[in-house]
C-alpha cells in the first residue's frame, strides 16, 4: 500500500531544486554582471560607453544602448526588465550602481548582485561595477564544478580561505601616506579622485574636479558627513564655470512685492534663522468667529495686524539683518523689512536651513520671543548674486563653517545630473581615503598582484582546494581583462605581459589605457585607497557563496490572472449584443432607475481592471444578475401597455362628438336673447308683436331637445373633459331662461283671460 502524500505547499508552487537549480542561478547572475561589465574603466568617449535609458517605442519596455548597441537581448526576460527614471525621464549614466539601480531585477539569485552593488556605492561610493564582475566570474569560475557535483560547502570553504589571504595580502603592500604631511596627503586625496572620475564622463576635467573635492571634504569637520556639501546644478556654462562656495549658497527663494527695495549685500550681518510663518492667511478650516457690531469685526482684524507687527518689532530689535524662515514670509513683513534695510527670505528648503546653521551658527527658532545674540548666525559677508539665469543667496567667511556648497555648471540636464553622481563617487573615495590613508595602484594592478599571489599559494597545496583556490585567483583577472575590452586592446596579449612582469616582481604594473600598453600604475599615480579593493573583494566572495550555498528556490504561484482576459472578452461580447438592440436607448430611458444602473455598469469595468482576482470579486457583486434581470423585464413591461393606443382612439373619438355641437353656443346665445325680447314688452301690443316670434324660439328649442337626444353618451363624455365646469357653468343658466319662459306661459295665460273678456263684450 502507498503511503498518502502529504501536500504542504499551493498547487501551482514551482519548487526548482539540485544541480539544474544552482546552474540556473549562475546564469541569471551572469546576466546581471553583462549589463554593466561595458562600464569598468577609464571612459574614452563618453558616446561609446555611456548607457541612455528612456522610454522604450509604442510603450514598450524602454530601449538600452551602450557600446555594444542594443543590449535588450542580452538581458534575458526572466531575469531583469529595464525600468526608465521617474515619469518616464532619461538617464544617461556609465555608472555600474546607477544602472543596476535603474534594472527592476525579478531573479532571486541576480538580485543579489544588485544589493552588493548598492552596499558597495554606500560604503564606499566606487567600485561598483567591479564588485559585479568579481561575484560573477567567481561564480563562472566554479560552474563546471558544480555541474560535476562538487558539494558547495567544499567551495564556500575554498572561497572564504582565498578571500582571507588576500584581504590580508592587500593590508601588507598597501603604501600609507603619513598624515603630518600636508601637502602629501593633498596629493594623495587628489590622485584618489581623479582616479575615481577618471571612468565618468567628466574625465577630461578630472584635475580640476578633483581639486574641488578635496578641498569640499577638507572643509567638513571630523565626521565627514556627505550631507553637509551640497550640490546646487544651474545650466548654462561651461564644466570649469563650476565653482566651490565655503559656505552656504541655495537659489532665491519666492518673494513678493517689495523685496527689489531690499538690500542685497551685507557686511558681518546677524542672521535669524526661523520656523514662523509671518504672513497674514485666512482662518483655518471650520473657524467660526461671531460678531454682533462693526467694532467687534473691526477688533479682530486689529488684533491679526497687531499679533504680526509684534513678531516683525521683535525680530527688528534683535538686530538681525538677514531673516530666512522656513515658512513663508508674506508681503507686508517684505515691505516691513525693506523700509528697515533688511534682507528676508521664506520657504527656504529645511536642508539648506540647517546647513546654513551649520556654517554661521546660532539655531532654528520656532518663535521670536527669545532672539538673542547666542541664538543668531553669522557670517563675514552675505550677498545675492548672479549665477547663470539664477540668483543665489551665498553665505562665505562663515567662523563655524563645517559645510560647503559645489555649484556646478553645464549644459544638458542629463549630463549635470550624471557629473553629480560622479562628484558624489569622488566625495565617498576621498572620504574613505582621509579615514584609511593606506593606497594601492589602481588599473587591474592589484588584481593581478593577488591572482599570481593565490596561483602560487593553491601550488603549495593538495586537494580540491587547490583547483578551487586557483578558479578564484582566475576570477580576479576580470578586471584587467574587461579593462583590456572597453579600450579596445588585446586583452589575452596584455594578460599575458602583466603575468611576466608580476611574475618578475612588478606588483603595480596594470593596464596603461594611454599608451595601449602596460605601466607602474603607482609611479604614473593610479591610485585607489586600499579599503575599496578590500570591500569590494569581500562583498563579492560573499555573494557568491550565498548563490553557491542556495540549491532550491520555491515560488509561489501566480494568480489567476489569465481568467481575466476571458471574462473581458464575455464582457466585449455583451457590448456586442446589447448595440444590436436599436429601441434599448429609447426603452431605457423611460425607467427612472436607468442612470443608475447604468453608472453601476460602467463602474464594472473600472471594477474589474482594479480587481487582481477576478473570479473572488465577481462573486461579491450580486447585483449585477439583479440589474441585468430588470434591464430584461424592460419588454414586458412595454409589452404590457396594449391599451394606450386604443385609449388614443377614444379621445379621437371624443374630439368628433364635440365638434358635432357647433350650434350649441348659437342656441345659448338666441336662448340669452328670448330674456331681453320679454323685458322689452311693457304695452301688450309691443308683446302681441313679439309672440310671432315665440313660435319661432318654441321650434328652436325643440330642435335642441332633439340635438340632446343625438347625445345620449354626452354625460360620460363630459366627465372625461377637463373643460366640464366651464360647460356646466353655462348650461346653468339655462334654468334661468326656464324660469323665464315659465313667466311667459303665466303671461300668456293672462292674454287668454282677456280674450274672454274681450269677446264677452262684444256680445
Amino acid at each position: 500500500m502507498m503511503p498518502t502524500p502529504v501536500i504542504l505547499l499551493k498547487e501551482g508552487t514551482d519548487t526548482s531544486q539540485g544541480i539544474p537549480q544552482l546552474v540556473s542561478n549562475i546564469n541569471a547572475c551572469q546576466v546581471i554582471a553583462e549589463a554593466c561589465a561595458h562600464h569598468a574603466g577609464p571612459a574614452p568617449a563618453w558616446t561609446s560607453s555611456s548607457w541612455t535609458i528612456g522610454s522604450g517605442q509604442n510603450g514598450a519596455f524602454p530601449s538600452v544602448t551602450g557600446r555594444w548597441g542594443s543590449s535588450c537581448a542580452a538581458l534575458e526576460e526572466w531575469v531583469v526588465k529595464i525600468r526608465d527614471g521617474i515619469k518616464g525621464k532619461a538617464t544617461i549614466s556609465n555608472d555600474g550602481a546607477t544602472i543596476l539601480k535603474l534594472l527592476d531585477v525579478v531573479h532571486p539569485a541576480a538580485k543579489t548582485l544588485v544589493d552588493i552593488a548598492k552596499s558597495q556605492d554606500a560604503e564606499v561610493g566606487d567600485g561598483t561595477t567591479s564588485v559585479t564582475l568579481l561575484a560573477a566570474e567567481f561564480l563562472k569560475q566554479v560552474k563546471p564544478y558544480v555541474e560535476e557535483g562538487l558539494h558547495p560547502q567544499i567551495i564556500i570553504r575554498a572561497f572564504r580561505t582565498a578571500t582571507q589571504l588576500a584581504v590580508n595580502k592587500i593590508k601588507e603592500i598597501a603604501v600609507s601616506v603619513k598624515k603630518e604631511d600636508k601637502d602629501e596627503q593633498r596629493s594623495l586625496l587628489e590622485k584618489c579622485a581623479a582616479t575615481a572620475l577618471s571612468s565618468k564622463l567628466i574625465s577630461q576635467s578630472k584635475e580640476f574636479f578633483s581639486k574641488m573635492v578635496v578641498d569640499a571634504v577638507m572643509m567638513l569637520d571630523d565626521l565627514l558627513q556627505l550631507k553637509m556639501i551640497g550640490i546646487k546644478k544651474v545650466q548654462g556654462g561651461a564644466l570649469e564655470d563650476s565653482q566651490l562656495v565655503a559656505g552656504v549658497a541655495f537659489k532665491k527663494t519666492f518673494s513678493y512685492a517689495g523685496f527689489e527695495m531690499q538690500p542685497k549685500k551685507y557686511q558681518s550681518p546677524k542672521i535669524a534663522l526661523l520656523n514662523v510663518e509671518l504672513e497674514l492667511k485666512a482662518e483655518k478650516d471650520n473657524a467660526e468667529v461671531r460678531v454682533n457690531t462693526v467694532e467687534d469685526y473691526q477688533a479682530i482684524v486689529d488684533a491679526e495686524w497687531n499679533i504680526l507687527y509684534d513678531k516683525l518689532d521683535k525680530i527688528h530689535k534683535s538686530g538681525a539683518k538677514v531673516v530666512l524662515s522656513k515658512l513663508p514670509i508674506g508681503d507686508v513683513a517684505t515691505q516691513y523689512f525693506a523700509d528697515r534695510d533688511m534682507f528676508c527670505a521664506g520657504r527656504v528648503p529645511e536642508e539648506d536651513l540647517k546647513r546654513t546653521m551649520m556654517a554661521c551658527g546660532g539655531s532654528i527658532q520656532t518663535s521670536v520671543n527669545a532672539l538673542s545674540d547666542d541664538v543668531l548666525g553669522h557670517c563675514e559677508l552675505f550677498e545675492e548674486t548672479q549665477i547663470g539665469g539664477e540668483r543665489y543667496n551665498l553665505f562665505t567667511g562663515c567662523p563655524k563653517a563645517k559645510t560647503c556648497t559645489i555649484i556646478l555648471r553645464g549644459g544638458a540636464e542629463q549630463f549635470m545630473e550624471e557629473t553629480e553622481r560622479s562628484l558624489h563617487d569622488a566625495i565617498m573615495i576621498v572620504r574613505r581615503a582621509i579615514k584609511n590613508d593606506s593606497v594601492v595602484a589602481g588599473g587591474g594592478a592589484i588584481e593581478m598582484e593577488l591572482s599570481r599571489f593565490l596561483r602560487d599559494y593553491s601550488r603549495t597545496i593538495p586537494g580540491k582546494q587547490q583547483l578551487l583556490i586557483g578558479a578564484y585567483a582566475k576570477a580576479l583577472e576580470i578586471i584587467p581583462r574587461q579593462l583590456c575590452d572597453n579600450a579596445g586592446f588585446d586583452a589575452t596579449n596584455i594578460l599575458n605581459k602583466l603575468r611576466a612582469k608580476h611574475a618578475q616582481g612588478g606588483m603595480w604594473y596594470g593596464v596603461d589605457v594611454t599608451n595601449e600598453d602596460i605601466a607602474d600604475n603607482f609611479s604614473a599615480c593610479v591610485w585607489e585607497p586600499a579599503v575599496v579593493r578590500i570591500n569590494a573583494l569581500t562583498a563579492a566572495s560573499e555573494a557568491a557563496c550565498l548563490i553557491v550555498s542556495v540549491d532550491e528556490t520555491i515560488r509561489n504561484p501566480r494568480s489567476s490572472i489569465p481568467l481575466l482576459g476571458q471574462h473581458l472578452r464575455q464582457i466585449l461580447l455583451l457590448g456586442q449584443h446589447l448595440r444590436q438592440i436599436p429601441l434599448l436607448g429609447q426603452h431605457l430611458r423611460q425607467i427612472p432607475l436607468l442612470g443608475q444602473h447604468l453608472r453601476q455598469i460602467s463602474l464594472l469595468g473600472q471594477h474589474l481592471r482594479q480587481i487582481p482576482l477576478l473570479g473572488q470579486h465577481l462573486q461579491q457583486i450580486p447585483l449585477l444578475g439583479q440589474h441585468l434581470q430588470q434591464i430584461s423585464l424592460l419588454g414586458q413591461h412595454l409589452r404590457q401597455i396594449p391599451l394606450l393606443g386604443q385609449h388614443l382612439q377614444q379621445i379621437s373619438l371624443l374630439g368628433q362628438h364635440l365638434r358635432q355641437i357647433p350650434l350649441l353656443g348659437q342656441h345659448l346665445q338666441q336662448i340669452s336673447l328670448l330674456g331681453q325680447h320679454l323685458q322689452q314688452i311693457p304695452l301688450l301690443g309691443q308683446h302681441l308683436q313679439q309672440i310671432s316670434l315665440l313660435g319661432q324660439h318654441l321650434r328652436q328649442i325643440s330642435l335642441l331637445g332633439q340635438h340632446l337626444r343625438q347625445i345620449p353618451l354626452l354625460g360620460q363624455h363630459l366627465q372625461q373633459i377637463s373643460l366640464l365646469g366651464q360647460h356646466l357653468r353655462q348650461i346653468s343658466l339655462l334654468g334661468q331662461h326656464l324660469q323665464q319662459i315659465s313667466l311667459l306661459g303665466q303671461h300668456l295665460q293672462q292674454i287668454r283671460s282677456w280674450d274672454n273678456i274681450s269677446s264677452r263684450s262684444h256680445s
